[in-house]
């Protein structure tokens, strides 16, 4: 069929999506239609074509899936090949990569690739129900988010981070795949890794990391603000607030720039986060700005604590409390990952538990305010 016979054939947009769509899905359908034109006309579709939509703001996941069905059924060529190799500890540029890194690459290099006839069986498997199943797919797997992962560095994310975003369009990807499309699953993966990491980096890349010290000072200017404006019954000048605090007043107007700019900031994605509810349907208020702060504290606190714990008692929390993929272990699952009895997790837990107590009591006994 000529390119022009065959452009005729392209189905209307509306095969493609549902009657009460949003505004963000409607654009990424014309995306979608746009390369799927493309594709027509030039009989294949490039990794550059794929990746424009991969990387696109309006991405969602069943019009995708729709489009790949139709590229196919209209004898589009789609790109293939996986990036699937060896799994060193040491990156292309002779760097070395830190120790929690080499001990996960070296974990999951102990996951053997699958011969054709063993991945057929577990995917016919998984069909059934089998959840081991669906793991051992998975488990195989990991080195492919690696390699796909290596190439996203230095755009301000660590390299677990993109690993652990990766891991998640790869389990995306296992619970999507269709056998029966004709396409090699390494390929189809290679599509919701790449997703899942280009998300991953716009997310992240966006996120406002202060140093503890400031976020500290920043909790005390807001207890400090709040307790006067109550004393006082008027709002408090940067005057009082410097007095109370022993601080130079210019400090705390760039402290109040700073709470407020992070307030904006939370209530901008508190508004995108609730866009497209139902006007009738109750919305819980954000959090307060005092809240905000707390919570970044906490977060950042926990992490360098983590750090400065021996590094069997840090993997053995983080995976253990589910750090790495919001999925907390069992004492008996963590200790499976670790060859370690549950007893014996436990009390390395426990001993863990324990430090991290001392060093936040002792933290805290730092930063507070001398009394004179």
């Amino acid at each position: 069929m000529a390119p022009s016979d065959r452009r005729q054939s392209i189905p209307h947009r509306g095969r493609l999506r549902g009657e009460s769509m949003a505004e963000n899905s409607r654009r990424f359908v014309s995306e979608l239609s746009e390369a799927l034109r493309r594709g027509l006309e030039q009989g294949e579709l490039t990794d550059e074509d794929l990746d424009a939509l991969l990387h696109s703001s309006d991405f969602e996941a069943g019009a995708f899936d729709l489009f790949l069905a139709e590229a196919r059924r209209q004898s589009v060529k789609l790109p293939e090949g996986s990036r699937m190799g060896d799994v060193s500890t040491t990156e292309t540029t002779g760097r070395s990569l830190g120790s929690l890194e080499r001990r996960y690459l070296n974990e999951i290099q102990r996951y053997p690739l699958l011969e054709r006839e063993e991945e057929r069986a577990l995917w016919e498997a998984m069909r059934r129900g089998s959840e081991p199943a669906r793991r051992s797919i998975i488990h195989a797997y990991l080195r492919l988010v690696v390699s796909f992962a290596r190439s996203y560095r230095n755009r301000g994310v660590e390299f677990l981070d993109l690993v652990e975003e990766g891991n998640l369009g790869l389990i995306t990807a296992v619970d999507r795949f269709d056998v029966e499309r004709g396409i090699h699953f390494s390929t189809y993966a290679g599509w919701w890794i790449r997703q899942a990491l280009a998300r991953g980096v716009a997310n992240q890349s966006r996120t406002v990391r202060i140093p503890i010290h400031v976020l500290q000072m920043m909790r005390r200017f807001v207890a400090t603000q709040r307790r006067l404006e109550s004393e006082l019954r008027r709002k408090p000048g940067h005057d009082d607030i410097a007095r109370e605090m022993g601080i130079a007043v210019t400090r705390v107007a760039r402290l109040e720039t700073l709470v407020q700019s992070i307030h904006t900031l939370d209530v901008d994605m508190g508004n995108e986060a609730f866009h497209g509810l139902i006007e009738s349907e109750a919305v819980e208020q954000p959090p307060s700005l005092d809240e905000i702060v707390e919570m970044q504290i906490r977060d950042q606190q926990l992490n360098d604590m983590l750090k400065r714990l021996s590094g069997r008692e840090e993997a053995i929390l983080r995976l253990r409390y589910g750090f790495f993929d919001d999925r907390p272990r069992t004492l008996a699952e963590t200790g499976e990952h670790f060859k370690l009895s549950r007893e014996r997790i436990r009390q390395l837990e426990e001993r863990a538990l324990l430090k991290l107590r001392h060093l936040l009591e002792s933290d805290e006994a730092e930063t507070q305010p001398s009394v004179h």
